[in-house]
């Protein structure tokens, strides 16, 4: 695939998967062994663990949307800055909702095959998240 169809894989996964909730397009664009570099040890990886983490996210900020602030491609990887905003209505990583609005931005790389995501790593600015939530004092 060009590097110009592997981007078109991450806008769909943007927008399909996280914005509008689509499990169904993950399925589609996720290799269901595939493999995701920041799960913690212990938890689930491929298919299994994308849902969790889809299922958790969404009960935590059920208005979450991303957008893309840019995003470059190299052979079978695409790096994309995103920024994600979203209310806090849900338990995140044991924090109770606050009812705050949230905006968190990072980095994420995909690795591509056959149109699918295959590996992904990520650094998302979770301490300025929980900074937002109040969990983390700003001094």
């Amino acid at each position: 695939m060009s590097t110009e169809e592997n981007k078109a894989v991450i806008r769909r996964i943007v927008e399909e998967v996280w914005n509008n909730w689509s499990l169904k397009a993950a399925h589609e664009l996720y290799a269901k062994d595939y493999i995701d570099h920041i799960r913690p040890p212990g938890e689930p990886q491929g298919m299994a663990g994308l849902e969790k983490i889809f299922h958790e996210w969404r009960a935590a900020f059920p208005d979450w949307t991303i957008t893309i602030d840019s995003m470059i491609a190299e052979g079978d990887l695409v790096a994309a800055h995103l920024t994600g905003r979203g209310t806090h209505k849900g338990v995140y990583m044991g924090i109770a909702p606050t009812g705050k609005q949230i905006v968190g931005a990072g980095i994420e790389i995909f690795r591509i095959a056959g149109g699918q995501v295959v590996e992904f790593w990520a650094s998302v600015d979770e301490l300025g998240m929980f900074r937002q939530m109040g969990m983390i004092p700003l001094k």
